[in-house]
């Protein structure tokens, strides 16, 4: 049976302050701090919400997008695209070449041939 762990109220308000910064996700301060549990500082976010005039529903919080520009974007996306397609292209190349060597017989056209 795993060991229980209590942590002080001091604790719990600072992980909480943290949180409200916006800076760390509710998983960021659970692997900083070592905290246990998947529901653990959500509880404290609860707990502290009404307390702390925080807003009523606690939202996850995210890193603010870069503004970035849209062409930039697009060709990242096509970089990540071309990326794939070339891992399909010598996917497709060994597996030719495994058939070719497995039932001895030539799959692709020669150059030399017409």
């Amino acid at each position: 049976m795993k060991a229980v762990n209590y942590y002080s109220e001091a604790f719990k308000r600072e992980v909480f302050g943290l949180y409200l910064t916006g800076n760390y996700s509710k998983s960021e301060l659970s692997r900083q701090f070592g905290v246990g549990g998947k529901c653990t500082i959500l509880s404290w976010l609860l707990k502290f919400e009404h307390t702390a005039k925080a807003p009523s529903i606690i939202l996850p919080k995210s890193k603010p997008e870069k503004q970035t520009d849209p062409t930039a974007h697009e060709l990242a996306l096509l970089k990540a695209k071309l990326a794939e397609a070339e891992l399909k292209v010598e996917a497709y190349e060994r597996l030719i070449a495994n058939a070719e060597n497995h039932y001895r017989i030539d799959i692709v056209k020669k150059g030399s041939t017409k």
